[in-house]
């Protein structure tokens, strides 16, 4: 009885061992959200079910958060993001960190990309992080839309396009581009 014990120990430390490898292999730690390889696939396989929607979003003066208030302000501010997109975006929608200070979304949800990239925005923006010193920070975020049949890759560029654009525009703002064929 304690060598069968033992070996069943044994195999359910190694169950669990391979859910968390499993979990870090497509997920970023600090946000907890999918990564950029995790979307990717997640995407095309999205994409294969019919036309895409696809939102880049950049957290706006991210690199002066970090400068003024130091990188584990700039964490929290990243998590609080991060958390707040989940809220608004709950459901059938593909969420991920895409790298830096970007994030990203995917959804068959065609026609109501524009209106969940203003319900991001609008979400973030009312978001606050408290400082170790007390002050409260303010976030926003700048957004790019894309929609179509075109490849992930495409609607990608496109929605990145239209994200500069935003921020040339003034930022804490969204931007749709044209629809991707």
């Amino acid at each position: 009885l304690q060598t069968f014990i033992s070996h069943a120990s044994v195999a359910l430390q190694n169950a669990l061992l391979f859910q968390e490898i499993k979990y870090q292999a497509s997920h970023d730690a600090l946000t907890r959200l999918y990564n950029r390889r995790h979307f990717f696939q997640q995407a095309e396989l999205l994409h294969g079910q019919g036309p895409l929607s696809v939102i880049i979003l950049d957290v706006d003066h991210f690199k002066s958060f970090n400068d003024t208030h130091g990188h584990a302000v700039g964490d929290l501010v990243l998590q609080r993001v991060a958390q707040a997109c989940k809220e608004v975006a709950a459901g059938s929608i593909l969420l991920a960190r895409y790298g830096g200070e970007e994030f990203v979304l995917a959804t068959n949800s065609t026609g109501e990309a524009e209106e969940l990239a203003e319900r991001l925005r609008r979400g973030v923006e009312s978001t606050r992080v408290s400082t170790e010193s007390g002050e409260t920070l303010s976030v926003t975020i700048s957004l790019g839309v894309a929609g179509g049949t075109s490849g992930v890759e495409n609607l990608l560029k496109a929605a990145d396009e239209a994200l500069y654009r935003a921020k040339e525009s003034g930022r804490n703002r969204m931007v749709a581009a044209a629809w991707q064929t």
